[in-house]
């Protein structure tokens, strides 16, 4: 059932999300990316 408060599902993309946040704040700290996050952290519009 869907959820009325998310009528587009956007839980979806936070949950994906979630298991690479500190990967993808550890290499902005460091000034370098090293992993393959870009594309669904930041999603095309």
């Amino acid at each position: 059932m869907q959820d009325p408060r998310d009528p587009f599902d956007l839980e979806r993309f936070v949950s994906a999300q979630a298991q690479t946040h500190e990967r993808v704040f550890n290499e902005l700290t460091a000034g370098k990316k090293k992993s393959h996050w870009m594309w669904y952290t930041f999603p095309q519009m």
